[in-house]
């Protein structure tokens, strides 16, 4: 519908014109009447108006006046039909130099000016469709030469029409980044689109990339923090139609649009901050300007601890070390690709486990997308739990392997220990040589022999004690270092402890 604004003296007039005309049928609305020249210069100032229909001589201000003063005018571009009498020739004669060429004569016909005025809607039509395709050519113009800048590419650009023009309509210009998960981000972008048509403010949208795209803002007469206002605004904007996968991330103003390169920097390392989010949220330069990446290579201990848990075969302790290592990481804000390195080195030890226990990895490799990892932009909490995920199927796993492996490994290590249990023997030394982690073959040991490692070496050597006691004449702290006690005070207790007797009172009772 197109605004028209009758003007008119008398009011018999207007009340004809507005009665007579089907004015929505010929797709105009009447937004007003007024009774002299004055009067519309002033809703014509306030209002957009498209059309005015307004008699010639009228007191105050007449018609020719008021179309005088509305062309003087910049920026208002008004259609007017002026209504005549045959006498008043010399008024029309003036209104054509003035640009006008509709007349509706009175008295008023309908049948005629209905005609003429679906001339002026058509007119109307193509000038606002010529209006439209201007303007989105300038814009794409515009986005194309802020594309160009906010790559640092072309300094040609910064010299262009199209450019100075725009920089005049804000005193400071912003960077907003957005990013978005496949896929929500058409859902994403549209709500952006939305936003930005509703805003009063200049914003251009920019694609940057898959899923990314930049908002170029303008702050009007604002200066200060209104970037970080326009993101929250967005990002609110955005969270009802997606609770999920996208952030929003506001950069420094700069003053004039040549130094916006550095506002998209600024805009870019604030959205670096998304990897320690666990949802949807906006990040600002402003509050984490002085505070960047920590790059600490002694947190590679942290995948010594958990290593160490998946070793030992420990849930309790992997999950632990796990939840301490994700707790630390985000605290001591470590850069995204160092907790990478260390997510990747622990999932590739475990690989390593498993193949030398002779198990084939290549599945859980497959179930958990460990493939996509290096590439992929996950989060801190989504790494871990990968990770953490990862790393208990991998513990199963390796428990499956060890208890297949383990029905003769222990056989094999008693039978060691009965050959060798005159020589100093400790848990570790034979899990290194029999390839096991300590603290599982101490459980396993345990489990299957009935009696711990130590009790188990003990009744051997006291065992063989008691033999040499009834077998041959050698003294007893001889028979302590033959069955590999070293300290004889320790023979004594271990024999007492078995037996319920000294060494001397054994040999005695024989």
């Amino acid at each position: 519908m197109f605004n028209v604004l009758l003007v008119d003296d008398e009011p018999r007039a207007l009340e004809g014109l507005q009665l007579m005309i089907e004015w929505q049928a010929l797709g105009f609305q009447i937004c007003g009447t007024c009774s002299n020249g004055a009067e519309a210069l002033e809703i014509i100032d306030k209002l957009s108006i498209d059309l005015v229909v307004t008699d010639i001589r009228m007191p105050v201000m007449d018609g020719l006046s008021l179309i005088a003063e509305v062309k003087a005018k910049q920026g208002k571009t008004v259609k007017f039909v002026i209504v005549s009498g045959y006498g008043e020739f010399e008024y029309a004669k003036r209104a054509m130099r003035l640009g006008i060429h509709h007349y509706i004569l009175k008295p008023v016909i309908a049948e005629e000016a209905s005609e003429l005025l679906h001339i002026i809607a058509q007119e109307l039509e193509a000038e606002s469709e010529l209006v439209h395709m201007r303007a989105v050519a300038d814009e794409e113009e515009a986005v194309a030469q802020l594309a160009g800048i906010l790559h640092g590419v072309g300094d040609d650009i910064y010299n262009s029409e199209t450019l100075k023009e725009l920089s005049k309509r804000s005193v400071e210009w912003a960077c907003v980044l957005v990013e978005a998960e496949d896929a929500y981000r058409w859902v994403v972008k549209e709500a952006a689109r939305q936003y930005i048509s509703a805003c009063q403010l200049p914003m251009f949208l920019i694609e940057i990339g898959r899923g990314a795209f930049c908002v170029v803002i303008g702050s009007g007469d604002e200066r200060g923090d209104w970037p970080d206002k326009i993101a929250k605004g967005l990002f609110q904007a955005l969270l009802p139609r997606v609770s999920e996968g996208f952030f929003v991330a506001a950069g420094q103003p700069s003053l004039d649009l040549a130094s916006l390169h550095s506002s998209y920097l600024t805009a870019q390392e604030a959205m670096n901050g998304k990897f320690f989010c666990d949802k949807p949220c906006v990040l600002f330069y402003s509050g984490n300007k002085h505070r960047g990446f920590s790059f600490r290579f002694e947190e590679i201990q942290t995948a010594y601890r958990i290593m160490d848990a998946m070793e030992s075969f420990d849930d309790d302790r992997l999950n632990d070390g796990i939840d301490a290592a994700e707790r630390a990481f985000h605290e001591k804000q470590l850069a995204p690709e160092m907790v990478k390195m260390i997510v990747i080195h622990i999932i590739y030890r475990s690989i390593s486990l498993i193949r030398e226990m002779d198990g084939d990895p290549q599945s859980l490799l497959r179930m958990n997308g460990i493939a996509e990892l290096e590439s992929s932009a996950m989060s801190l909490y989504e790494m871990f739990r990968l990770l953490r995920r990862f790393c208990l199927q991998s513990l199963e796993e390796l428990r499956a392997l060890r208890d297949n492996q383990s029905r003769g490994i222990i056989h094999e290590i008693n039978a060691y220990m009965k050959n060798h249990y005159c020589e100093s023997l400790t848990i570790k030394e034979l899990a290194e040589k029999f390839y096991i982690h300590p603290v599982y073959l101490g459980q396993l040991f345990a489990k299957k022999n009935g009696v711990s490692f130590n009790e188990f070496l003990h009744d051997l050597r006291i065992g063989e004690a008691k033999r040499l006691f009834k077998e041959t004449d050698l003294k007893s702290y001889q028979i302590a270092e033959r069955v590999g006690y070293a300290n004889y005070d320790k023979f004594i207790k271990q024999f007492a402890k078995r037996l319920g007797m000294n060494p001397n009172d054994f040999r005695k009772s024989l």
